[in-house]
C-alpha cells in the first residue's frame, strides 16, 4: 500500500510540474492572433483587403496571405510544352462559393524559366479585382521596388501532372483605372500553391 501511494504521489508531482510549465511558457509568450489556423504575423502590416470564394479549385488551389490575412483561391497553370520553360499561372476568386460563373480577382504571373529550387522574378505579373459585373474594377502594377517579388517551383509530380511552390508579390494601384473601392496595395505573402499541369 505504502509503495502505490508513493508512486501516486510522485506522478501527482511530475504531472504538477508539467502543467505549471505548460503555464509559464504560455504566460511568457505573446500570443499570436489566429484566424482559421493561420498565424498571421504582428510584424505584417497592410490595408484591409476584401475576400472572396476560392470556386472549386478543381484544377489546384493555393492557400497563403493576401495583406496580412488568410488567403485561398483556386489555380490554373499553363504550358505551351512540358519541354518549354515558359510557366504561367492564373489564381482566381469568384463571389459565390462554388460558382465561377462571376470572377472577382485574377492574379496572372509567369516565368520565362521553369527551374525547380530556384527563386525566379517574373517575367510577367498583373493583378485585377472584377466588378459584380464581370468588368474592371481596379488594375494593379507590380511594384518594382519590393525585392521579393519572387516564385520557387519546388517540385514537379510526373506521376500525378502536378507542380508544387510558393511565390510571392506586392502590386500597386494602376493611376488609369481606380474606383476608390480598394486598397492601394495588394500584398500576397508565403502563398504555396499545388496545381495541375496542362498546355
Amino acid at each position: 500500500m505504502f509503495g502505490k501511494n508513493r508512486y501516486r504521489s510522485c506522478v501527482r508531482v511530475v504531472y504538477s510540474f508539467f502543467v505549471l510549465l505548460f503555464i509559464v511558457i504560455i504566460w511568457g509568450c505573446e500570443p499570436e492572433v489566429l484566424i482559421n489556423q493561420t498565424v498571421v504575423f504582428r510584424d505584417c502590416v497592410a490595408e484591409k483587403a476584401s475576400f472572396y470564394h476560392p470556386g472549386n479549385m478543381s484544377f489546384g488551389r493555393v492557400a497563403g496571405l493576401k495583406n496580412c490575412l488568410p488567403f485561398q483561391a483556386s489555380i490554373k497553370c499553363t504550358m505551351p510544352d512540358k519541354q518549354d520553360s515558359l510557366f504561367t499561372i492564373e489564381i482566381s476568386t469568384f463571389k459565390a462559393p462554388l460558382d465561377t460563373s462571376v470572377q472577382k480577382e485574377l492574379l496572372s504571373l509567369q516565368t520565362n524559366k521553369l527551374q525547380v529550387d530556384s527563386s525566379q522574378s517574373f517575367a510577367y505579373q498583373t493583378f485585377r479585382i472584377m466588378s459584380d459585373e464581370g468588368e474592371i474594377q481596379d488594375s494593379y502594377d507590380p511594384d518594382l521596388h519590393y525585392a521579393h517579388n519572387r516564385i520557387l517551383v519546388s517540385s514537379i509530380d510526373t506521376i500525378s501532372n502536378t507542380i508544387h511552390g510558393w511565390f510571392e508579390c506586392r502590386f500597386l494601384i494602376s493611376p488609369d483605372i481606380s474606383s476608390g473601392e480598394n486598397p492601394d496595395t495588394i500584398h500576397f505573402q508565403k502563398c504555396h500553391f499545388e496545381v495541375l499541369i496542362s498546355s
